[in-house]
């Protein structure tokens, strides 16, 4: 192995000067960054996931070799040795953190006011005197479309494709993609008050909303299909943490599914996440949910897959997991 005991040496480059280091041992060369890059990451709060807010310190604020050697050591022990590397290192970077969490609680709390103003019915809009504007000269308005309860909700509706461009999304499947596809039918179908829980993992770019968007057209149409159901019924609930990622399966953000505001962890303390209207809409909305498919684990926090689970026990008026709803997850552990 090439230790980095670095000699420094200028280049001229034909538009700047770059700073190059020749590795030891005629190991190569690096060449320092000009422009500086912006690092996504996760950003876990220590008080709500000790453990990857250590590891992703360590990785972001220190200096490692292979991310085995790193990951497979006692973290906390580590994280304490390097805790001053960490802190000096992440000042330098991290500036603002306190100014972006208070950005991030006023966000949520706007979020929130907005959607309580949101659940107010478009035919009793008139009714809202804050927004009546003082004119004695006031013309009647028009009657607004009444939106569906699937709508007011933001919940997208049952999208089936054409038959030429669902035949084309099998075939984009891989061999082990459509392995599973088939088995995820056939449990389907011969067990189909039986719920399950599927762990979909892969790295960036191997399909994996291909895979999803595949599992939902071939259940959605096979469960249209069944007595009393109707095509605008929702069977199946595509969800992610980030409105990114929802698009990208075309779902919706777990948020805006479940009504969660910026409290949830008090009302987990209190066991009740739903008021009685709240509650009826959601069970009116989604009495015929048979599969909830969750995206991008890895960015969903403990206290918010908790309130899913509460959330769903709460519509479905049962103490199984999730309700009794089956659950696919969807993501990368390993990514920040």
């Amino acid at each position: 192995t090439c230790k980095k005991n670095l000699k420094e040496k200028n280049c001229d480059d034909e538009s700047n000067k770059k700073t190059v280091y020749e590795l030891k041992n005629n190991c190569g060369f690096l060449t320092k960054r000009n422009k500086r890059l912006v690092i996504q990451f996760r950003n876990y709060k220590e008080g709500e996931d000790k453990l990857n807010f250590q590891r992703e310190n360590l990785m972001l604020f220190t200096s490692w070799r292979t991310e085995p050697s790193l990951l497979d050591s006692d973290l906390p022990t580590k994280f304490g040795e390097k805790l001053e590397v960490i802190q000096t290192n992440r000042s330098n970077y991290c500036k603002y953190d306190s100014v972006f969490d208070n950005i991030e609680v006023d966000l949520l709390e706007e979020d929130e006011e907005n959607e309580e103003e949101s659940t107010i019915a478009p035919q009793f809009k008139i009714l809202d005197l804050n927004e009546t504007p003082s004119d004695f000269q006031l013309e009647i308005p028009h009657t607004e479309k009444v939106v569906s309860t699937a709508e007011s909700m933001r919940f997208p509706l049952p999208n089936l494709l054409p038959e030429c461009e669902f035949l084309s999304l099998i075939k984009s499947l891989n061999e082990k993609q459509r392995k599973y596809l088939l088995n995820l039918t056939n449990l389907v179908k011969t067990n189909p008050s039986e719920p399950f829980y599927h762990f979909l993992s892969g790295g960036a770019g191997v399909g994996k909303s291909t895979l999803i968007n595949a599992i939902k057209q071939v259940l959605e149409r096979f469960w249209v299909h069944q007595p009393n159901n109707k095509p605008e019924d929702i069977t199946i609930l595509a969800v992610a943490p980030t409105g990114k990622a929802a698009i990208g399966i075309n779902g919706t953000t777990i948020d805006s599914a479940f009504g969660f505001g910026f409290n949830i962890k008090d009302k987990l303390r209190i066991g009740r996440m739903l008021n009685s209207d709240t509650r009826n809409t959601l069970a009116c909305t989604l009495h015929k949910l048979k599969l909830i498919i969750l995206d991008e684990i890895s960015m969903c926090s403990f206290y918010k897959f908790q309130a899913m689970n509460s959330v769903l026990q709460e519509i479905f008026e049962n103490n199984k997991p999730f309700g009794g709803v089956s659950v696919i997850t969807v993501g990368d552990f390993n990514q920040l």
